[in-house]
């Protein structure tokens, strides 16, 4: 089999998964966001409810209060960006794929989930500082948009999912053509 099958076999997915983790280390850092112990950000969740925030926002040490709030502000403000890149890079592996393994232009609704993800991502980032707001303010968070929240949450999750499992599986079938070519 060609190595340049290989190549970009390894391209479809080494890039993503760079962008990813590069992008996403990034935005933590620059942040200075202060995760809690043992807890995951509410953009990692299944679903969430207003007490799964406060929880998650508020620091074990008081005295952090503020500066837990304005890193998670600067975290979200930042991870408005990261959609952009992560939607770029998972385009990217499926169009490539897509070409590699002959498949018909049209077959470009493959993006449709990368498309979601971003939109996704963009309704939970808005959601979260609205409520990010809410709770600096009033230590109460509105119901509803909570559950916008949330929703966008699942959504983007599973689509980000879907869209990953897309380039897996063209990155699959670029190597198994491969392999059956004389």
């Amino acid at each position: 089999m060609d190595l340049r099958v290989w190549l970009v076999a390894l391209t479809m997915l080494g890039f993503p998964l760079a962008v990813f983790l590069g992008a996403g280390y990034t935005v933590q850092e620059l942040s200075g966001r202060i995760p809690k112990h043992g807890e995951r950000g509410l953009g990692m969740r299944f679903g969430y409810d207003a007490a799964t925030i406060e929880r998650v926002w508020t620091p074990d040490d008081p005295a952090k209060r503020k500066r837990a709030i304005d890193g998670e502000r600067l975290f979200l403000k930042l991870d408005l960006l990261f959609p952009i890149f992560y939607g770029f890079a998972l385009a990217t592996g499926i169009l490539i794929g897509l070409a590699a393994a002959g498949f018909p232009s049209g077959s470009s609704l493959a993006l449709v989930p990368v498309a979601v993800s971003v939109v996704a991502d963009w309704t939970e980032n808005a959601a979260q500082l609205r409520l990010l707001a809410e709770f600096e303010a009033r230590r109460q968070l509105s119901a509803s948009l909570v559950q916008i929240a949330s929703a966008a949450t699942v959504t983007k999750l599973l689509a980000l999912i879907v869209s990953m499992a897309t380039v897996l599986g063209l990155a699959v079938t670029l190597v198994v053509l491969a392999m059956h070519r004389p």
